[in-house]
Parts: structure tokens; C-alpha cells; sequence
């Protein structure tokens, strides 16, 4: 993400909220992807140079050890509470607009709130995202966290009380807001754009909210989305949903894939994929998979690259054929194989920034021997150790 934020020239800072360590010398037991580091290691994840990538380490959440998901609206809300009032350029403006967006989305192109195309039929004169009027992406996510929890052991437990009321309030904007309403101002999800004028109360709200979602919803994937759009339906703070800030999943309408679908007679280099009229964003949350024309399947999957990959020694990831877009036979196999030549190319390209940057030049392995696969389609595997979910191709060298 910090990479392909200075490569597409993102105007702006961009802070990395960091939680799940404690300040003693180790995990505490909440969820974290620094295993058994503490906030006194967190030196590693501070080597960018540029002044406007920050880090933000946020105190350990006890309720993160039930359910991973709160840490992302409490790390927000102790970020809005305690971040720098100045930076290298001043005192910073409360006119601020606040952009949140998920650890796996990267840049494809610059983020302008003075941008018509993001936000149509919308005065831009100040820039997008006025006081109380906030924007993001529409996510299909619905209404149904105001009915799906109205049951057994809750109904019991709590009788003659919805569990919205009782997150919200009995007679609360949250607890009558309607479906429609719901549809129409709070099934969104990141990238979520705010005023700073908006955010402390929000965040302290979404925040709030969170941990009583999360005791009903058994650690859905929503849980901190839900609680976002109770917060935000409490706060009578509707959004603008739109639709042209990131693409995500092949199957989604809702989603900026009309560029990609339009690429002029399917013909997209792999190894070096047209970068015109994206979107801002691509959210890489869902396993992306097609084969090639020899019947190969590729893919790519977050969870599926090596914990080590930054390590000086790795090699780099395998590409498919050059021509892998351009031989898919449907919409689906070429938004799949779009998405898989954008994330192993960016990825390859900011582990050789990263490794000629701050590796030895003799430590450093630029081979292309890294192959991720799905554990049901496994390659043969001469190092069964390093078979997991990657392959790691044997010996160094040309493939």
C-alpha cells in the first residue's frame, strides 16, 4: 500500500494504524500480524523514507482477543484522539478530509476529491466530502444487521428489546431508520471519506458499537461494517454510495470494472499491465483464480504469500504467460487474470524497490521462483517443507 502510494503520486499522508502489541515484549493474545513482536520492534515497519508515510501504534484491546475486527475501529478512534496537531507542514487544517481504507487495498492511480469522474453530479468547487455529507465505495451488505440477531438466545435474554435497540437505543435514529434508509445512505465500506469536522464522533460511536456487534455476529467478516452503518445511521449521517473507487471481486456490479472490460481488443501485456483510466483502488480480499491456454490454473490469494517474503534472500513471485488476459474465453477469466497479473507485478515490483533499498547486494535474489497455488492443485514439490501454500522453485536460477 505505501508503495503504490507514492508510485501513483497520492497527494496527502498516509498513516498505518498498527495494534495487537504490548509495550513489555510481546503479543498480548490479540490478533496481530506481528507474531511476537512488541511496540518497542516496531522500528521494522518505520523504514520508509518518505515524510508523509506515518505509523500510528495504537495501545493493546483487550475485546481484539474475542473477536480480531474491533481492533479496526478502536485503533481509529485512539488515532483520531491522539495524532499529531502539526506536521512538517504546519498546523494542520480542521477542514482535513479523512480517507480510510483496508491494509489489503493498493493504489492504481491517484485519489482527488476535485476528481468528476469519482464523484459525479457533485459541486467540487471545495472538494467532495463536505460536513455531515461523507462518500464511499457501496458495498452490498445490506439491512440485515437490523433483523438477523432478533433471535434465540438474544430474544431471551433481553425480552421485549431489539438488538439494535439495545446497541443504539430505544427510539434512536439507528433503531427506526428503515431498511430503504439503510439501502440507501449505510451499505458502504472502504475507501470511506469524511470531514475531519465528522470523525471524532463517528469514530467514538463505530468504536462504541463495535464490541456489542461482535458478541452477536459469531466474528463475521461485517462485524465492524455493520457497526460502521449503525453508527453512521445514529449519527443520521448518511453517505453518497458510489461506485468508481475500487474493483474487488469479478462478480461484483457494483464495482469500476468497466475500464477493464473495456480494454481495447483484449490486449493486455501481463508483466506489464496497461495502467489507463483505472480506478483508484484494488481490493484484494477474495481468492482470484483462472488457467492459462495450456490448461495451468493461477491465482492469487493475501493469505497465500510467504510471511518472510520481505527477506532479503527470498526470490520474487512467478508470473503467468505474457498473454495470460488476452487468451481468457469470458468476463469472468479476465477480470480473474487482470486482477492476478496487477497484484504479482505490483508485488514484485515493490519487493525489488524494497530489497535494493535495504538489502546487502549479495544478499538480495531477484529470480522469479515464488509459485502460489491452491493446496487442492499442488505443483510437485521437491522441498515438501516449503509446500504450504506456496512453491518455492528449485535451484536459484532462470525458469
Amino acid at each position: 500500500m505505501f508503495h503504490t502510494f507514492a508510485k501513483v503520486g497520492q497527494k496527502g499522508r498516509i498513516t498505518r494504524l498498527v495494534s495487537g502489541c504490548d509495550n513489555t515484549g510481546g503479543n498480548t493474545g490479540g490478533f496481530s500480524y506481528l507474531p511476537g513482536q512488541s511496540v518497542k520492534d516496531i522500528a521494522v515497519i518505520r523504514k520508509s523514507t518518505n515524510p508523509d508515510a506515518l505509523v500510528h501504534v495504537t495501545p493493546y484491546f483487550p475485546e481484539s482477543k474475542a473477536c480480531p475486527f474491533v481492533n479496526k475501529p478502536m485503533s481509529v478512534n485512539h488515532w483520531v484522539k491522539n495524532s499529531p496537531k502539526t506536521d512538517r507542514h504546519g498546523t494542520r487544517s480542521p477542514d482535513e478530509r479523512v480517507i480510510l481504507i483496508d491494509p489489503d487495498q493498493i493504489f492504481l492511480a491517484p485519489l482527488s476529491i476535485h476528481d468528476p469522474k469519482l464523484f459525479p453530479g457533485m459541486d467540487l468547487s471545495d472538494g467532495a466530502i463536505q460536513q455531515g455529507k461523507p462518500v464511499a465505495q457501496m458495498y452490498a451488505i445490506g439491512a440485515r444487521w437490523k433483523h438477523d440477531f432478533d433471535r434465540s438466545p438474544w430474544t431471551q435474554e433481553h425480552p421485549g428489546l431489539t438488538f439494535v435497540e439495545a446497541v443504539c437505543g430505544k427510539g434512536s435514529p439507528c433503531a427506526t431508520a428503515t431498511d430503504r434508509d439503510i439501502n440507501n445512505g449505510h451499505q458502504v465500506g472502504p475507501p470511506y471519506m469524511i470531514n475531519h469536522k465528522d470523525i471524532t464522533e463517528l469514530a467514538s460511536t463505530w468504536a462504541g458499537y463495535t464490541p456489542a456487534f461482535a458478541s452477536v455476529t459469531e466474528n463475521s467478516l461485517y462485524t465492524e461494517m455493520w457497526a460502521y452503518a449503525a453508527a453512521t445511521a445514529n449519527m443520521r449521517m448518511p453517505h453518497r454510495q458510489l461506485t468508481d473507487f475500487m474493483v474487488s471481486y469479478p462478480t461484483v456490479a457494483q464495482e469500476a470494472w468497466r475500464p477493464i472490460d473495456t480494454i481495447p481488443d483484449h490486449k493486455m501485456s501481463c508483466h506489464n499491465p496497461h495502467t489507463e483510466g483505472l480506478p483508484p483502488l484494488l481490493h484484494f480480499c477474495h481468492n482470484y483464480r483462472t488457467f492459462d491456454s495450456t490448461g495451468a490454473e493461477w491465482m492469487f490469494h493475501k493469505g497465500h504469500v510467504p510471511q518472510n517474503i520481505l527477506s532479503c534472500d527470498m526470490p520474487l513471485l512467478v508470473l503467468p504467460p505474457d498473454n495470460f488476459y488476452n487468451t481468457q474465453g469470458d468476463t469472468q477469466g479476465r477480470r480473474n487474470a487482470w486482477m492476478i497479473c496487477n497484484l504479482l507485478t505490483r508485488l514484485n515490483d515493490m519487493l525489488a524497490d524494497y530489497k535494493h533499498k535495504f538489502c546487502k547486494a549479495d544478499e538480495i535474489d531477484l529470480s522469479h521462483r515464488i509459485r502460489l497455488y491452491n493446496p487442492e492443485a499442488k505443483p510437485p514439490c521437491a522441498a515438501p517443507q516449503k509446500c504450504m501454500n506456496f512453491h518455492l522453485i528449485e535451484p536459484k536460477g532462470k525458469l
